[in-house]
């Protein structure tokens, strides 16, 4: 028994595959990639393996349908931690300030994904998460940048209640000494979908 199909019948099979993965518009989910899945009219990004939905406007945007318009804010730490707070009452849903190993993972995510663009129009450079202490078990005290600072993995989070922690989206970077008062764009997640 042949157990092979025609060529043009694979291809069709593959058309009809790929057609029953993207659906579109009209406040339907369209899947891209197997992790991601564009919710709410493509603004939020749900993250099928963890489950967490991410905004893809950063706050201060807003989706228009396409794209990400407006101009991000720019917060100090309280100022990014009340603005979850405020959306989540306003939205009925909980969003909150990403921790630096959700956002890392975020950002490394959307520099990878190809299919689709997790991030339109979003500032470059740091971010604020909602960290207060992060494992400094492994703080290089031999790097130069921490010996300039005086850093070492026993101090490294001895001023944590002026500084907060914060993630390059462009590098993947993490810094535990930014000023709280320093202005940064915020990205919030939600582990809720209902």
């Amino acid at each position: 028994m042949n157990c092979t199909l025609p060529r043009k019948w694979m291809v069709a099979a593959a058309l009809l595959l790929l057609a029953s993965q993207v659906q579109a518009g009209d406040g339907q989910a369209t899947k891209h990639a197997s992790k991601w899945l564009l919710v709410e009219n493509g603004a939020v990004a749900r993250n099928g393996e963890t489950g967490k939905d991410w905004s893809r406007c950063v706050e201060g945007m807003d989706w228009d349908g396409r794209r990400c318009s407006g101009t991000a804010l720019l917060l100090e730490h309280s100022q990014a931690i009340a603005r979850a707070v405020a959306r989540s009452r306003q939205d009925g849903k909980s969003w909150r300030v990403p921790s630096v190993p959700e956002l890392e993972a975020f950002a490394a995510s959307a520099r990878a994904t190809s299919e689709i663009v997790l991030c339109p129009d979003a500032p470059q450079g740091w971010y604020w998460t909602s960290s207060t202490r992060v494992d400094t078990s492994d703080v290089n005290q031999y790097s130069y940048g921490n010996i300039m600072n005086g850093v070492n993995s026993q101090n490294v989070n001895r001023m944590d209640f002026l500084h907060g922690w914060a993630v390059d989206v462009d590098t993947g970077k993490v810094r535990g000494d930014v000023l709280k008062r320093t202005r940064l764009p915020v990205r919030l997640v939600r582990s809720d979908h209902h």
